[in-house]
């Protein structure tokens, strides 16, 4: 470790920690989490419900604003359940908008979880929608 609290394992690379965190972390300290050598942090911003609407994470304001006072790098995410290409690109145009004025250092990341569960609304979306899905979201985050 050096002063900066970042591991070295071999003389090319060097080892961060960081975290990934919502509103199921409740409200968090996050100058113990500075202090505990956390050099990163993926705070999900959003979510798309059961019934297709976009939700914001409660937490996720504090979270971003927070992480940031405290000097840790932020990336975000959305939990999506997209079930076309264009909610993938809604879902990238309420991130964008939602993360403006804040300094993002990590990447905007697609989250597409659950669809093999049978109460997912992605449940019957296929493997290469998914794809086409999570590259309409990526493409719009990339290119805007």
């Amino acid at each position: 470790n050096d002063e900066s609290g970042i591991s070295y394992n071999d003389e090319n690379y060097r080892l961060i920690h960081g975290i990934d965190v919502s509103k199921w972390q409740e409200k968090i300290d996050w100058h113990k989490v500075k202090e505990s050598g956390i050099h990163f942090a993926f705070i999900r911003v959003g979510y798309r419900g059961g019934n297709g609407k976009i939700y914001e994470d409660e937490c996720a304001a504090y979270n971003l604003q927070e992480a940031e006072a405290n000097g840790i790098l932020i990336g975000v995410y959305f939990f999506s359940t997209a079930v076309t290409k264009e909610e993938a690109i809604e879902e990238a145009e309420w991130v964008l908008d939602y993360i403006e004025g804040y300094s993002i250092s990590y990447p905007v990341v697609y989250d597409c979880e659950g669809f093999t569960e049978p109460d997912s609304r992605m449940y019957n979306v296929t493997a290469e929608q998914r794809t086409d899905n999570a590259l309409a979201f990526l493409d719009k985050i990339c290119y805007t």
